[in-house]
């Protein structure tokens, strides 16, 4: 198959499934939530360097954020504060 065959069924299957295309693969999403669809982690951008659910996302674990910050959902995060225990009050 020519590559402008290929190129012309991966821009079909994008338009297909509701995606936009960009030199990288599928665009999946849209507005600052977009990814790139992938199958494996050497298919992704360095800015979203892990491949997740087929989705292209900034982390995979905790470990693969700043010191700080936690992965939730593909995107690494502020951790929360954590809550100070309160002090038992003892009655008299």
């Amino acid at each position: 198959m020519k590559w402008s065959g290929l190129f012309y069924m991966l821009l079909a299957g994008c338009l297909l499934w509701g995606t936009s295309f960009s030199s990288t693969g599928c665009v999946v999403g849209s507005g600052s939530q977009k990814t790139i669809a992938c199958e494996v982690d050497t298919d992704c951008a360095s800015s979203l360097p892990f491949c997740v659910a087929q989705k292209c996302v900034q982390c995979k674990s905790d470990g693969n954020c700043a010191e700080g910050m936690a992965c939730q959902s593909g995107v690494c995060q502020p951790k929360p504060a954590e809550e100070k225990a309160s002090e038992p009050v003892v009655e008299k």
